[in-house]
């Protein structure tokens, strides 16, 4: 007989006391130590009878197993956030999984809007590790899924009167508005009650997190044409053009080349064309961990094109096969930092990297177990002449937005106070240029740039 853990029991209940009090709850839990269970188990002992549980698509198998395990005694539908429509139960009972995907501003999303509409007056949990992955501005959205909230405000710019210290961005087009200063110190002691938390080190999870640099030499002509679209903003080829009609695509662009690879421009009568214009970073995987089970992301779809041409049938994209056999897997970091299981795998390698502060948090927490101890974390960036390129650049953003995601877990945050954060003091990252750092550098597919 299935049988929950000992924090997970006692967790449910204090939930439950949240929610029978506000009729809303927030578990901000680190990733791992078994969110999923604590809702299931919190909305049996509220008295759900029918519940509606919406999550990421691929997490959906692994919330059913959950669910038969624990057997609550109610009827359950499981959905994905995209299919909303589809849910026609007569619902007493909603978990919204991964609550930050309705955290946009200033204006509502969507989702958000349909949410609203047809389940804000019932008892929510909102479930997610990282509610404030990049700003405090995005708690908003969240907890006005429920009527329950504790902000009253009418909408999302009247609540910035007094929650966000708002400022002026001079752009190209013209003068905005910045709500992204969130102010915590106002914000925190709103959603308190409505909160609980708990920590991967609470749980038993003593894990240190190692991370490395691993700086790849690559083909200066990627960084040449690079160099060209940033001065002209479009280059052409004999077989095609990379151009960028604004800023945000000019730093994609820019970002896949510097990683080697490109989407060409779509021309009459055909497609996109992705090409691998350098393998480099797959053959510096596959010289450098020939062996090991490793968890790749990456974040481009070339880039999974150039692994694959590298590593062949040594990688799946199947997260079955890769948990009952000895392939290494490879996630675009988006779909795969979220709601599955990678723990089987023996390092993480980022083949590139997300400008997602969720990203970061999420996907390097897929191999975390109770008996792990230790894991190890290797980005590999590109290197021109000696020159790091643009991937640790992206790095150092995405980690001066951590500190939103770990202040829910730091000291004085969580409701026993004797628990800090589960990360360690020894997870500052380090340079790390393995021996076998390859020397011959050739274009995977001929460019004629």
């Amino acid at each position: 007989m299935f049988k929950l853990r000992d924090y997970q029991v006692e967790n449910s209940r204090k939930g439950c006391e949240i929610l029978r009090q506000h009729k809303l709850l927030a578990l901000m839990f680190e990733c791992r130590v078994g969110k999923t269970l604590t809702a299931l188990e919190t909305a049996r002992l509220y008295g759900a009878k029918s519940v509606l549980f919406l999550t990421k698509k691929k997490a959906m198998a692994s919330i059913q197993s959950d669910y038969d395990a624990l057997a609550p005694g109610y009827v359950i539908d499981i959905i994905n956030h995209e299919s909303m429509h589809k849910a026609l139960g007569d619902y007493d009972f909603v978990v919204v999984d991964e609550c930050h995907t309705y955290s946009a501003f200033p204006k509502p999303s969507a989702r958000y809007k349909a949410f609203k509409e047809r389940f804000s007056r019932l008892p929510i949990i909102l479930v997610s590790a990282t509610f404030t992955p990049e700003n405090f501005s995005q708690i908003y959205h969240q907890f006005n899924l429920s009527d329950a909230s504790p902000f009253r405000e009418g909408n999302f710019y009247q609540w910035t009167k007094n929650y966000v210290n708002v400022r002026q961005r001079v752009l190209p087009q013209g003068t905005i508005n910045d709500y992204t200063d969130g102010i915590e110190e106002k914000i925190m002691p709103m959603i308190e009650p409505y909160t609980l938390r708990f920590t991967q080190e609470q749980a038993g999870f003593i894990v240190q997190l190692h991370e490395h640099f691993c700086y790849v030499p690559m083909p200066r002509k990627l960084k040449d044409i690079a160099e060209c679209l940033m001065r002209d903003a479009v280059v052409e080829g004999r077989t095609g053009t990379i151009s960028a009609e604004n800023a945000a695509a000019l730093q994609q662009k820019v970002h896949q080349l510097h990683s080697g690879t490109i989407l060409l421009d779509e021309v009459p009568d055909e497609k996109r064309q992705a090409l691998v214009l350098s393998d480099a970073k797959a053959r510096f995987i596959a010289d450098n961990w020939p062996t090991e089970k490793l968890v790749i992301f990456y974040q481009f779809k070339a880039e999974l094109l150039a692994i694959q041409s590298v590593l062949g049938d040594r990688i799946t994209t199947d997260l079955k096969e890769f948990q009952n056999s000895n392939k290494s897997c490879a996630f675009q970091v988006v779909s795969g930092r979220e709601g599955v299981d990678l723990s089987l795998g023996q390092i993480i390698v980022f083949y590139n990297i997300s400008h997602s502060a969720v990203s970061y948090f999420q996907a390097r927490d897929r191999l975390t177990t109770s008996s792990r101890r230790e894991s190890h974390i290797y980005w590999l960036f590109s290197c021109f002449d000696q020159e790091p390129g643009l991937e640790k650049e992206i790095y150092d953003v995405v980690m001066s937005k951590k500190k939103y995601t770990v202040n829910h877990f730091r000291k004085g945050k969580c409701l026993n106070p004797k628990f800090k954060s589960g990360l360690s003091n020894s997870t500052k990252p380090k340079d790390f240029i393995p021996s076998k750092l390859s020397k011959q550098i050739r274009l995977a597919s001929p460019t004629s740039y």
